[in-house]
C-alpha cells in the first residue's frame, strides 16, 4: 500500500511539473 501511495505521488509530481513547463513555455511565446 505505501508503494502505491509513493507512485502516484510521483506521477503527479511528473504531471504537475510537465503542466507547469507547458504554461512557462506558453506564457514566454517559446
Amino acid at each position: 500500500m505505501n508503494g502505491m501511495k509513493k507512485a502516484l505521488a510521483v506521477n503527479k509530481l511528473i504531471f504537475f511539473s510537465k503542466c507547469w513547463v507547458l504554461w512557462m513555455v506558453k506564457r514566454c511565446g517559446c
